[in-house]
């Protein structure tokens, strides 16, 4: 009675392909390829944000109201504290200060990666710089002054431009980082590179 039954033969192990997956479209590439890049950009931004803030708080270590008063400065413009206010409202600007710098830096990065995310080494550094002195015009020119990088900083001219250098090393290492932890060749410990 089983023999009347024809089943279709099982292919062997070595025969089996995988399921072919679906073509895709030119826009899916598209957006495909420049999602990874503005996750590589968010990366990017983190380490770029982390950077110019302990540059920040460097020129801030001589100001009297401490090292962290840019930032409440920038959260205090953002929100609309005032300087006597209570403590827990001093402690919202410092934290909206904190997220705005953040948020700065990570939007700019994001723009960055769209920009030159393809780009590797040297070039990648120069176009960091390159990019770096257009945030500064940029800002300077069309940006209000709550929208600036180290906003609540007083600093000299060349600690701006310190700051814009760090900005600019910041991508240019945060855009590295990004693409070598998402292609799995980071070095480790165990395998150092030469």
């Amino acid at each position: 009675m089983l023999s009347a039954v024809s089943f279709p033969p099982l292919p062997s192990p070595h025969e089996q392909q995988p399921p072919a997956e679906p073509e895709r479209g030119y826009a899916a590439r598209r957006w495909s390829r420049k999602g990874a890049a503005l996750r590589a950009g968010m990366r990017s931004g983190v380490v770029a944000a982390a950077a110019t803030a302990g540059a920040i708080v460097g020129f801030a270590r001589q100001e009297s109201d401490g090292v962290l008063a840019p930032f409440a400065t920038s959260g205090r413009m953002l929100l609309g504290v005032a300087a006597g206010d209570e403590r827990l409202a001093q402690l919202a600007a410092l934290s909206a200060g904190v997220a705005l710098h953040v948020a700065l830096v990570v939007a700019w990065a994001m723009l960055f990666a769209l920009l030159a995310g393809a780009l590797r080494g040297v070039r990648l550094l120069l176009a960091a710089a390159l990019f770096a002195f257009a945030v500064y015009g940029a800002s300077r020119v069309a940006l209000p002054a709550l929208l600036r990088l180290g906003h609540g900083v007083r600093a000299f001219p060349p600690q701006v431009a310190v700051l814009y250098g760090v900005l600019a090393i910041g991508l240019a290492i945060g855009m590295r980082l990004a693409f070598s932890s998402r292609a799995g060749d980071a070095p480790t410990a165990a395998s150092p590179r030469g």
